[in-house]
């Protein structure tokens, strides 16, 4: 067999008259092949059969490259109980893209992302977005209730498909921090407006009820003092449940006084 004239494979012929040889074609475009026998009575050239390669590469994908994701802060901290605070991710896309998305995975259960574009909210293990929605900015919101400061690390990846071949960035991280609210302080902005200024009573504590000062402070004072057997003031916090909410009692009493 040979294409052109150059010899691409060869093979014995059975004693039925059978033959079959395999061949390569390194060329793309037209091969033309025929096959040749040579034997005692002569030389005999078969019809000649053309075979058209095409390239596997698609021409789409030369030069294409993956997105690139840029990141303001690797490292975020948010309130908990609704804070909020911007991730900070961008997003570039090669000048061949055709459909930019970003991956962002290990998102807490108690955390969501809103994009500016929509105000869409995302939540759960991995969120998908467009490219829009990440250039539009994106908004971490804590939900967090809990004691302590957890800690979770998101990580972020860019991807487009460019003629059936998809492109990758390399993944980038984020630490965020959720910081739990201070019960102590969520208590002195309850309390300190109730309680009697320092001028009234020097020593910086709440009075107590039948002292000459009574007020909404001062009840509210006893009524802790009284449910939990330890006094509170300016400089002593009240306590509260072991939950960081405040006790049934605090409640009754500043609904006593509104």
């Amino acid at each position: 067999m040979s294409r052109c004239t150059k010899q691409i494979g060869s093979t014995t012929v059975a004693a039925s008259g059978a033959w079959s040889a395999n061949v390569t074609l390194a060329n793309t475009g037209a091969n033309v092949l025929t096959a040749t026998d040579a034997n005692a009575s002569g030389t005999g050239t078969s019809n000649a059969v053309t075979y058209t390669l095409q390239s596997s590469t698609p021409p789409s994908s030369t030069g294409a490259k993956a997105p690139t994701l840029s990141i303001a802060n690797h490292n975020l901290t948010v309130a908990g109980g609704g804070g909020t605070v911007g991730l900070g991710v961008g997003v570039k896309a090669p000048a061949s893209s055709t459909a930019t998305s970003v991956t962002i995975t290990g998102l807490p259960q108690y955390d969501r992302i809103v994009d500016t574009l929509d105000h869409d909210t995302f939540k759960g293990s991995s969120v998908t977005l467009t490219a829009a929605e990440v250039d539009s900015g994106l908004t971490l919101r804590s939900r967090y209730n809990g004691g302590g400061s957890p800690s979770s690390t998101l990580t972020i990846t860019a991807t487009d498909t460019m003629g059936g071949v998809s492109y990758v960035s390399a993944a980038q991280t984020i630490v965020v921090k959720n910081a739990s609210a201070s019960a102590s302080g969520a208590l002195a902005k309850a309390i300190f407006p109730l309680a009697p200024s320092p001028a009234a009573d020097p020593a910086g504590g709440v009075a107590s009820q039948g002292s000459g000062q009574a007020s909404a402070g001062s009840d509210l004072a006893a009524a802790l003092s009284h449910d939990r057997g330890a006094a509170f003031g300016l400089g002593h916090p009240a306590p509260v449940d072991g939950d960081g909410r405040w006790g049934a009692n605090i409640f009754a009493s500043a609904a006593h006084h509104a």
